[in-house]
């Protein structure tokens, strides 16, 4: 369990919290009410359910302080637990830009490895002697596969039926 505090200046105005890897099952409580999850964290093995999708959360401050509560349980993934990168704390408007930004960033990236991949195995198939363009053009498809499996795990945010597993 982490336990931060953070002192404000009194404000009226919408905060926002930006989640990214929390390995691998977490509970987000922000002044004790339940503000964001992935998977279900458990005290022991068979109540715990892996999840580790990014989220974006928004609250408001009574006062000048928040206490942000992060439970966290990982039985799946032992080599790295906890707060891998950098969870974001800000205002309403800055969390969805920041949002927004890395969100389009990571689909033009996709998109550009898609149509990279797909062209040169549609050159490979006019021009089979040359093998170079089936491989690349399959390694841009896999780039492309990770690169919407990782960062914003844009794939969960997509189609949430698919299992943490499957992903």
């Amino acid at each position: 369990t982490y336990r931060l505090v953070v002192k404000l200046k009194p404000t009226t105005d919408t905060l926002g919290i930006k989640t990214q890897y929390i390995r691998q099952s977490h509970k987000l409580f922000i002044d004790g009410l339940l503000r964001g999850q992935s998977g279900s964290p458990a005290a022991d093995e068979a109540a715990y359910t892996a999840g580790n999708t990014p989220y974006t959360t928004f609250f408001t401050v009574q006062g000048d302080q928040a206490e942000l509560l992060l439970q966290v349980a990982n039985y799946s993934y032992r080599p790295n637990s906890g707060i891998a990168t950098s969870i974001y704390l800000g205002r309403q408007n800055d969390i969805i830009s920041l949002e927004n930004r890395l969100s389009r960033t990571e689909l033009i990236v996709f998109a550009g490895l898609l149509f990279i991949g797909l062209y040169h195995i549609c050159a490979f198939f006019y021009r089979p002697h040359n093998r170079s363009l089936g491989y690349f053009g399959l390694y841009c498809l896999i780039l492309a596969l990770a690169q919407f499996t990782q960062g914003q795990r844009l794939l969960a945010q997509f189609f949430p039926t698919i299992s943490f597993e499957t992903i």
